[in-house]
């Protein structure tokens, strides 16, 4: 079996529990030591109510490991009484994160975790931070492996994605697609679930193999129109006011339109619709995308603004 899964923060609000037809749904709590989302009882009241899949999730900003459990637990524990208890899972990504690039404080999270709560926590993370983090957790740790390859709504049925899950042998979910809202396929029954959710939760419980490689390589991707976007890392100055974007089309909803003198950072780049688009990383699994030129036939033709 397989369950459709959501997963939420403060940027959905009060998030109204299946309207894009998920079976469960998992809620950013906290970050940090700090940061509790003020939108996250309103979602898990309605995935107790309602008896679904659901988990809580907290994004690691790279302070003391310890104290970060703790703020985590302090916010979040007598959801660990709820009838469906939630699984728990650690969100390591690069932004506002400052031990990114540490596997260890990923495995200190996870041991933190378990020893306060008996509880075997997943982590979140893409490529990069397997690289980081696999050797430390994979053999103790489920996973809930975030790569995308579309930048469109795809519903529920995405390409198939080669798994390259550094020493993981599983992949218990896949978050597939952030259009309209952060999606994934988890390998699983409600069974499985629950095993997750329970103490002692072993990751052999939940699996799914490795499936056939489509339209994909660790350094470029081919979405649904056949757009290929390829990796680059650098940073982009507006040389001009310039639209920043929910899609890479002139038609996706506008997130600002950013200011001539505008820096922003992007991971990948692509050719479409005349347009040369970069894409931003935003945090929890959301992107902007911005064009920053013109092409024709692959070739950029003029610049909006500048490349460092």
């Amino acid at each position: 079996m397989t369950l459709k899964i959501v997963d939420v923060s403060s940027h959905q609000g009060n998030y109204k529990l299946g309207v894009n037809g998920e079976d469960g749904i998992l809620i950013k709590a906290t970050q940090g030591n700090w940061y509790v989302n003020p939108n996250c009882d309103y979602v898990a009241q309605q995935a107790i109510k309602q008896n679904v899949p659901w988990g809580l999730y907290h994004y690691a900003e790279g302070s003391d490991p310890a104290q970060e459990v703790a703020w985590f637990l302090k916010n979040i524990r007598n959801y660990l009484n709820a009838p469906n208890k939630p699984v728990l899972i650690l969100d390591w990504e690069s932004y506002e994160n400052k031990a990114w690039g540490n596997g260890q404080w990923v495995k200190s999270w996870m041991d933190e975790l378990k020893s306060k709560t008996g509880i075997q926590g997943g982590l979140y993370t893409g490529n990069d931070g397997i690289s980081q983090t696999s050797r430390y957790v994979s053999q103790s740790a489920w996973l809930w492996y975030a790569n995308y390859p579309s930048s469109h709504d795809v519903g529920w049925s995405p390409s198939q994605l080669s798994f390259k899950v550094g020493d993981w042998k599983l992949v218990t979910g896949w978050q597939f697609g952030n259009v309209p809202v952060d999606k994934s396929l988890f390998y699983i029954d409600l069974n499985g679930w629950k095993k997750l959710s329970n103490s002692n939760a072993n990751l052999q419980a939940a699996a799914h193999p490795n499936v056939a490689p489509k339209s994909y390589t660790d350094n470029s991707y081919v979405d649904t129109l056949g757009v290929r976007w390829i990796r680059e890392r650098g940073t982009y100055r507006c040389n001009v006011p310039t639209n920043l974007r929910w899609g890479a089309t002139t038609s996706s909803s506008l997130i600002a339109t950013l200011p001539a003198g505008s820096d922003i950072d992007y991971d990948y780049y692509a050719f479409s619709g005349g347009y040369v688009w970069i894409r931003q990383p935003r945090g929890a699994g959301h992107y902007g995308y911005m064009a920053t030129g013109e092409e024709v036939n692959g070739k950029r033709t003029s610049y909006w603004g500048s490349f460092r």
